[in-house]
């Protein structure tokens, strides 16, 4: 399987295995609750949302002759998806694999 990523996309993969890795962490110690690992996977949601505002900020990279601030935008992507985009897919995934029996 090919991974496909521009700039710092490839840490979409780590912080959603961190996500994983906690919440099953917490279905093991609570096997009942469900709003503890709902915790979990809105807090995956949360880091990617932050971490692709971050990185996909314009950035000034200096002023023209008229003031005029002079921004580039990098690409930080996973797949072709920037990566704030893809904590609504990461809460999508885990709401439906935490209600599911």
């Amino acid at each position: 399987m090919f991974i496909i990523w521009n700039g710092l996309g490839c840490l979409v993969i780590p912080v959603v295995i961190i996500g994983v890795v906690a919440g099953t962490a917490i279905a093991q110690a609570e096997p009942n609750a469900r709003w503890p690992r709902m915790i979990a996977g809105l807090g995956t949601a949360l880091a990617l949302f932050g971490l692709g505002v971050i990185l996909n900020r314009p950035k000034v990279l200096g002023h023209d002759r008229w003031g005029n601030a002079v921004t580039a935008q990098e690409d930080h992507s996973l797949y072709w998806i920037p990566v704030q985009y893809w904590s609504a897919i990461a809460l999508v995934i885990g709401t439906i694999l935490v209600f599911k029996k």
